[in-house]
């Protein structure tokens, strides 16, 4: 054990040594990059293992809090990762690849809700100034090589009341413009969209093994999808018509013209969760606030009650434009 605590207090100080000279692109190159990350990086360890897909999620994570990496953007990774190009990905895994993967989206979903629910949280994880964490910045400027001073509060307990400008303040350029707490509500209502999009999109499919890891899939993300009453009805309604008719693929040994009775049994058993988990889900009012087109952006203020759209019959989904990241 005490090998073990001193393995991982060398692997620590070795990250927080090297963070800043991992990215040494330009801010135009910023997302080609974060595409290579992702490409040969984490989505080839994702689906290995339960345990790689949670380390995975949880490395991104680091590196945004508390490692505040140099030119790291959190956002743009996420962007990427809830897509809509997730049907494409599940149709292309195997049984167990989809579960792993679904853990991963599950495990970054989690990191996320905290800072949904909470301003306070969300000004303390994701766009602290004390801590120079810049993974949720909005507009990027910065010159190929540019190396931040070095980082002093990573082991640090932050001051109930910091200095203008004390900690790793001076980690942040001048001029950096942070995503403010209502943009980030935006950009979450945006891949919720998207994930319903996705999953309705392999639930519709005609292989009954894309429909299989689409199943397989939202039972592992369960705890942190779908939270929006509009998305989950139609994910709901979408399950129940795979448990009434099934998917077919072809004739499969077993299985009388080609009717697969495990996917029947496997969606009504999911839908039989949806069903009850429904009740704590909450309207798209609630999770997502839009501000009326009439009146300027203002302070984020607390969601009030308005009329929500929910997907359309097709599947997708009614959404305002999201803040771009420049």
């Amino acid at each position: 054990m005490a090998e073990q605590r001193e393995h991982v207090q060398r692997i620590r100080r070795w990250l927080i040594a090297q963070k800043d000279y991992w990215f040494c692109m330009t801010h135009e190159q910023r997302k080609l990059v974060t595409q290579a990350l992702l490409q040969h990086c984490i989505l080839p360890r994702a689906v290995l293992s339960a345990s790689d897909a949670s380390f995975c999620a949880k490395f991104l994570w680091m590196m945004h809090f508390p490692l505040a990496t140099n030119k790291f953007s959190l956002m743009i990774v996420y962007d990427n990762i809830f897509s809509e190009s997730l049907s494409t990905l599940l149709a292309a895994l195997t049984e167990n690849e989809a579960r792993n993967y679904a853990r991963f989206l599950n495990t970054s979903l989690a990191y996320l809700a905290p800072l949904h629910l909470s301003e306070a949280n969300y000004n303390d994880r994701a766009v602290n100034a004390w801590r120079g964490l810049t993974g949720f910045q909005k507009q990027w400027h910065y010159e190929r090589g540019y190396l931040p001073p070095k980082s002093r509060t990573i082991r640090q307990r932050m001051p109930s009341q910091p200095p203008a400008g004390s900690g790793d303040a001076r980690r942040i350029k001048p001029g950096s413009v942070m995503l403010s707490y209502e943009d980030f509500r935006t950009v979450m209502r945006k891949w919720q969209v998207n994930l319903t999009k996705a999953f309705i999109c392999v639930l519709e499919a005609e292989r009954s093994d894309t429909v299989r890891n689409g199943l397989l899939a939202l039972k592992e993300m369960q705890k942190s999808f779908p939270v929006i009453s509009q998305y989950g009805r139609r994910i709901l309604d979408k399950v129940n018509e795979v448990a009434a008719g099934g998917r077919t693929a072809g004739p499969r040994d077993g299985a009388a013209d080609g009717e697969d009775k495990n996917l029947k049994v496997m969606a009504a058993s999911y839908g039989a969760y949806l069903s009850m988990a429904k009740r704590n889900w909450i309207s798209e009012a609630d999770y997502f606030s839009m501000p009326s087109k009439s009146t300027p952006r203002r302070t984020p203020q607390p969601a009030t009650r308005q009329k929500g759209r929910g997907p359309d019959s097709n599947g997708g989904a009614a959404s305002p434009a999201a803040p771009k990241t420049d």
